[in-house]
């Protein structure tokens, strides 16, 4: 495993330029584990979000719903969200585990995930996109940063390796779903912080999804306003049921 050259910002971190970054966990590289035919990026995805928050101590890692404690790994993350792997599952984990999270469909993607990774330092997130352009299946990459100017986004992908860098035009097609049985819904990601949006000054509740009508959840994205913007649909954590956004 090695740490990804870019720090979350998307700067470059050389040794002569190390006191101007923000003190950041590295990211460290988590390949994914596929076995008895399931594949694993959802959880590697996930144990590269908690590692670079620092939440691979013990003392960090008990998830608040299995109760379990003790030292993350991607395989007990994949027995806990389960063996089908949705992107609800993956929020349901991160809220468990004490990260405040929200389930987003871009209506402007690129501008979208630009925007969440300049506004918020703690800000992490997973992206549902397919693996190569000539798959229909779904797969879970962490996005790492932007490069500078935004030509480029950063991802450590579980399946292809740390590092992968794509193209605006690169990204924007393997998030958008392609044939009729492909496994993605499009322009889907996860976006992830570290503190509960009550400890924040950019956390007054939206009142118009306060609660899922299909469960009861609560669907409060208070603390991702600078992207909602960019949204067009929110879904549930728990049941994964779509909330569009007013226009």
């Amino acid at each position: 495993m090695r740490a990804g050259r870019y720090s979350q910002t998307g700067k470059a971190t050389e040794p002569g330029n190390m006191q101007e970054q923000p003190k950041e966990r590295a990211v460290i590289f988590e390949p994914q584990h596929n076995a008895d035919g399931f594949r694993r990026c959802g959880a590697a995805a996930l144990l590269m979000v908690y590692r670079s928050l620092g939440m691979d101590d013990a003392s960090l890692a008990k998830n608040e719903k299995t109760g379990q404690n003790g030292a993350l790994s991607q395989e007990r993350i994949f027995e806990e969200i389960g063996r089908d792997t949705r992107t609800y599952r993956l929020a349901e984990h991160a809220i468990h585990s004490g990260l405040t999270a929200m389930i987003a469909r871009l209506c402007d993607p690129w501008e979208g995930l630009a925007t969440f990774l300049e506004g918020y330092l703690d800000g992490r997130s997973i992206l549902n996109i397919r693996p190569t352009f000539d798959s229909h299946r779904g797969h879970f990459v962490y996005v790492c940063a932007m490069s500078p100017g935004n030509h480029t986004v950063v991802l450590h992908d579980p399946q292809f390796g740390p590092d992968r860098r794509l193209s605006r035009a690169e990204l924007l097609e393997l998030w958008t779903p392609r044939g009729p049985h492909c496994e993605i819904r499009g322009r889907i990601g996860v976006f992830l912080r570290a503190s509960p949006p009550a400890d924040r000054p950019d956390s007054a509740s939206t009142d118009d999804f306060q609660r899922c009508d299909h469960c009861g959840m609560t669907v409060n994205p208070g603390g991702f306003r600078k992207i909602l913007p960019f949204c067009e649909y929110l879904f549930c954590p728990s049941c994964d049921h779509p909330h569009p956004l007013p226009p």
